[in-house]
Parts: structure tokens; C-alpha cells; sequence
């Protein structure tokens, strides 16, 4: 077999991602969305943690943590990815780690 072999490069789970501001930023989105504010803040408060979790970046083709119960595509990198942020994400809010909590 001619070329070189592809092997799969371990990947963490969310180590440093699941900060303070994170949880902020994920429980300031979530409570939009339950008060019912407009799409466009709502959208907008998602996209500053989808930019925190992607490194400054916001990939609009990928899945967010707040699209994985509505996009189920067990198998998927990226979907199991975003899954395991938002379980992070909820557990941190369920224990308290957001700053001014």
C-alpha cells in the first residue's frame, strides 16, 4: 500500500473550555431564550459563546452546543464534540461555577 497512513490524533475532552465565562456567557443565552427575546439577541448572545468556544471564530456550518438535542447525528465528530460541551456546560451551571453565581 503506497502513502502514508492517517491515524486519528487523540483528542482531549474539554479541558480549559469550560470556564467562568463560559458558564456566563451559556446561562445569559439560556435565560434569553426562556424569557423570549428577540431572535436577534438570542442569536447573538449564542454566537459570542460559540466565539468563545471556538477560539474567536463562530463556523456557522457546525453544529452549536444550543442545536444538539435539535440536530441528533450520533457519530458525527463535531456533533459529539458540541454534545460533550453542552453536558460540561450544564453540569457547571447545575453546580454553580459561573462567576456571580
Amino acid at each position: 500500500m503506497s502513502g502514508t497512513k492517517r491515524t486519528r490524533l487523540p483528542r482531549g475532552g474539554t479541558p480549559g473550555l469550560i470556564t467562568p465565562q463560559a458558564v456566563a456567557l451559556f446561562r445569559r443565552a439560556l435565560d434569553l431564550r426562556r424569557r423570549g427575546a428577540d431572535e436577534q439577541t438570542v442569536h447573538a448572545a449564542e454566537g459570542d459563546l460559540d466565539r468563545l468556544l471556538g477560539g474567536g471564530v463562530r463556523r456557522l456550518w457546525e453544529v452549536s452546543v444550543f442545536d444538539v438535542f435539535r440536530y441528533q447525528a450520533r457519530g458525527d465528530a463535531d456533533w459529539e464534540r458540541k454534545m460533550a460541551l453542552r453536558s460540561a456546560l450544564d453540569a457547571a451551571l447545575r453546580s454553580g461555577k459561573a462567576s456571580g453565581a
